[in-house]
């Protein structure tokens, strides 16, 4: 969004329901005393809102989040797959889920295939959680 007058600007965006999960908006903002200004803009009730400097702009990018799946094979290893336009999601892993997820990057290596990244962990007897998440 561009704004040409000197005076800041309220923007109301509306968000469309597909994709489905668009929680929220990385925002760069650049006007006259700064420039690329990173900050997040929440959803709320299928809308956002920005404020647009004087002389100034804002760009909003908007990442709905993937769809983990998983495939057990028959060699006990678990196949963690998602779309690969999720690009720049991070596969993390925790042992359990209370009282607080003690979440870590997974170190497996990502194999992207016909437009989908897999990642492949042993099959634990221990419960073990997966999530992608965008740093």
């Amino acid at each position: 969004m561009l704004n040409t007058s000197p005076d800041p600007l309220s923007a109301t965006i509306a968000v469309p329901a597909q994709p489905p999960g668009i929680a929220s908006f990385h925002t760069y903002t650049s006007g006259a005393a700064n420039y690329w200004q990173t900050s997040t803009v929440p959803v709320i009730s299928a809308t956002a809102a920005a404020t647009v400097p004087g002389y100034g702009m804002v760009t909003l990018y908007g990442v709905a989040p993937p769809l983990l799946s998983a495939r057990l094979s028959a060699t006990g290893r678990l196949a963690l797959s998602w779309g690969h336009a999720a690009v720049g999601f991070v596969l993390q892993s925790a042992s359990s889920l209370t009282p607080t997820p003690g979440w870590a990057n997974d170190t497996n290596t990502c194999v992207v295939a016909d437009a989908v990244a897999t990642v492949t962990v042993v099959a634990a007897e221990k419960p073990r959680f997966y999530r992608l998440v965008l740093p």
